[in-house]
């Protein structure tokens, strides 16, 4: 998961994962143990990994006053989350600890849902509150959701309901999925960020189907709208062309040809100087730049007659031949 850190806070979000903390990976079980949970081998089935994550910041915040202290809380919307502890005090100090005095867990509502795309289902939480501010919950304007410091977030992937979590309960080693870190989420009602994983390929459990198209019949129209594009290449031909393996292996390239036809190349002076017979479903044909007694042709400017009687049609062409300079091998 990418981390949105070195905005300066520009940005109203600022979420990341544990990985950033060098943690070998991002999911929750690898690293609630830090923070009262049993922990343990990081959950590692695949299926549940890759399921992606939809936040819905639907709540609504305001203040309220508790024990003559001013709270800044979720008044309406979001969801219920477990608040598990928090850094630089006690959660037995919390102002909506229903218990006060005891750091046993409890629900606070927080400004966002937490929506497992794959089965369209709302899931559970746990926070950990990680300021790094020093405040504590006495301060007057205490936020209850702190959307200008770290949060943590565990997700729980079980259907959603307001009742509390223990975090070292098995339900919790058993489905927390990822934990994620919120530097910043100074949010307006109903955003929403969509947390996407990627889905590696599982041998043995992925299958893939293809479908290749239907094979068409020959259609003489389609025929005579490639005659078209029939052409010579290189052309000119100058020397040689990159596709040659070796010095006497020159040639040039009939493409778009039908199946059957006779090639005849003629020089300027009307003398026919070779003549080709193409009988193979292949559409190229080549010329190896030799006349019919295998002798290689002179360079100039060549005139190609194409002769397609099963296409009831003929094809005229202009080539240039360059022949590079002879070297003698014997003197």
């Amino acid at each position: 998961m990418p981390s949105t850190r070195g905005n300066g806070g520009r940005t109203p979000y600022d979420l990341t994962d544990f990985l950033i903390f060098g943690f070998p990976d991002g999911t929750a079980n690898g690293s609630i143990t830090s923070y009262g949970g049993v922990g343990g081998v990081p959950l590692s089935d695949v299926n549940t990994l890759q399921q992606d994550y939809e936040l819905r910041w639907t709540g609504v915040t305001g203040d309220t006053t508790i024990n003559g202290q001013n709270v800044i809380i979720t008044q309406s919307g979001g969801s219920f989350a477990t608040l598990i502890g928090a850094s630089g005090y006690s959660i037995a100090n919390h102002p909506l600890n229903p218990n006060p005095g005891t750091a046993d867990p409890f629900t606070i509502r927080i400004p966002f849902e937490v929506w497992n795309v794959d089965n369209d289902e709302q899931i559970n939480l746990l926070v950990w509150d990680r300021n790094t501010a020093g405040r504590q919950p006495t301060d007057p304007d205490f936020q209850v959701w702190n959307t200008v410091d770290r949060m943590y977030i565990w997700a729980v992937n079980t259907p959603y309901n307001n009742s509390p979590i223990a975090p070292d309960a098995q339900v919790v080693v058993e489905n927390a999925t990822w934990v994620w870190v919120f530097f910043n989420s100074q949010f307006t009602t109903g955003d929403v960020i969509n947390i996407n994983y990627a889905n590696p390929v599982q041998i043995g459990a992925d299958t893939y189907t293809f479908s290749t198209p239907v094979a068409t019949s020959y259609s003489d129209a389609q025929a005579q709208k490639d005659v078209e594009k029939i052409n010579a290449f290189p052309n000119p031909y100058y020397g040689f062309h990159y596709r040659e393996t070796t010095r006497e292996g020159k040639y040039v390239t009939f493409s778009h040809m039908p199946a059957r036809a006779t090639i005849r190349v003629f020089d300027l002076a009307g003398v026919l100087v070779r003549t080709i017979e193409k009988d193979s479903p292949d559409q190229f044909t080549r010329w190896n730049l030799q006349n019919n007694n295998n002798y290689p042709v002179a360079s100039g400017i060549y005139v190609v007659y194409i002769d397609m009687p099963e296409l009831g049609t003929t094809k005229i062409l202009k080539l240039a031949v360059i022949q590079e300079e002879q070297i003698l091998r014997v003197y």
